[in-house]
């Protein structure tokens, strides 16, 4: 076989022969031919950041790129005379040469395991590389459990020798910080365990918890399941609210999310879900035009669209963003944190309520 791996590099060429040995090889199941046009169409996706389906339906009534069809073609014949180099019956050939297709028919599923294996390696040596340069962006709890039996010279470069060029803004000195490992493992490993919770930092209530889901939100972590304690799907705990370690119970069974937390958070900004309030489109004047371009491009959620663009208008100059949420704190603390070029328009609750906040916050500055 050529000693030249393939697949290795960022060309277009490379990336078209991952391509079609993902079509040809490895998914060979479900997409017994291969032509060129299915390779053509997977890499066009790719280049533009889509699904086949939706690059297909932009690029209708348009010719193929006749520059990225004959790396295409390029990429197809360095990976039939691999696998032919192996096996000169390993792939059938069906057609002209213009309109061929293509299918692989060895017996061995993946013959090209060598050089798929060594690109992950490089992978992780990419991902080892990074750590040690971004020491400080992980905590070192969390790098001491994924990787202190198998690349302990990642700690002690972190330790000694990192070459910071990667930093967070966010506090990586939150309480407890060191359970986010620990609860990742219950979860994947699908465990109960039993916990002292602080719900307010003046009562503690002992919980049996299932948990489900991990989620940060303002640099903070929460741990999102079922409480058997509330009966209750969606319970959320802040991990700087638990107070010693969590103890595994192996006597209940574990009560999986069965997609739970499919939609959970598509309605709210943050974590919390406020059993009573209803979904509502919420309107948002932006006074400053910093303040609405940077809206724009650190979006406060999702479902956020521009309704008024910014500029000057009759009652002022301004730009108005709407989103569809339900309401809670974290969405009035996000938009306190903005400043104070934000205002409310509607609806009249959710108005009302930011300005009770507000009150309460101007009785400290009298």
């Amino acid at each position: 076989m050529d000693e030249k791996n393939i697949f290795a590099g960022d060309s277009l060429v490379a990336e078209a022969t991952r391509i079609a040995y993902n079509l040809l090889v490895l998914n060979r199941k479900s997409c017994e031919w291969v032509n060129y046009q299915m390779i053509y169409d997977e890499l066009d996706a790719k280049l533009h950041d889509t699904t086949v389906e939706e690059r297909r339906k932009a690029a209708a009534g348009s010719s193929r790129d006749t520059n990225l069809n004959a790396h295409v073609k390029k990429a197809m014949q360095r990976l039939l005379n691999a696998l032919r180099q192996i096996d000169p019956a390993s792939v059938e050939k069906d057609g002209n040469n213009r309109n061929c297709r293509f299918r692989y028919v060895a017996a061995d599923d993946d013959p090209l395991r060598d050089w798929r294996h060594e690109l992950l390696l490089k992978d992780v040596d990419s991902f080892q590389q990074f750590c040690k340069d971004s020491a400080g962006f992980f905590p070192l709890t969390w790098m001491r459990h994924f990787f202190q039996e198998s690349c302990p010279d990642i700690l002690n470069d972190m330790r000694q020798n990192g070459r910071q060029i990667l930093s967070t803004g966010s506090e990586r000195a939150l309480t407890n910080i060191d359970l986010l490992p620990a609860f990742y493992e219950y979860i994947k490993n699908r465990r109960v365990v039993n916990l002292t919770h602080q719900p307010s930092y003046e009562s503690k209530e002992s919980l049996t918890f299932h948990p489900h889901y991990l989620k940060e939100f303002n640099g903070r972590w929460f741990v999102l399941g079922y409480c058997e304690e509330q009966a209750r799907e969606g319970f959320i705990i802040a991990l700087d609210r638990i107070e010693g370690r969590p103890i595994l119970n192996l006597k209940v069974p574990y009560r999986p999310s069965r997609g739970f937390y499919r939609n959970f958070f598509d309605d709210i900004v943050g974590v919390t879900h406020l059993d009573d309030e209803p979904l509502q489109d919420v309107r948002v004047r932006v006074y400053s035009h910093y303040q609405f371009r940077l809206t724009e491009t650190k979006r406060i959620h999702p479902s956020q669209q521009t309704l008024v663009p910014f500029g000057a208008h009759a009652d002022g100059e301004y730009g108005e963003f709407g989103l569809r949420v339900r309401f809670n704190k974290e969405f009035l603390g996000c938009l306190r944190q903005r400043g104070e070029d934000y205002e409310i328009v509607e609806p009249a609750s959710f108005r009302e309520r930011m300005r009770e906040s507000l009150q309460r916050l101007m009785e400290h500055y009298k």
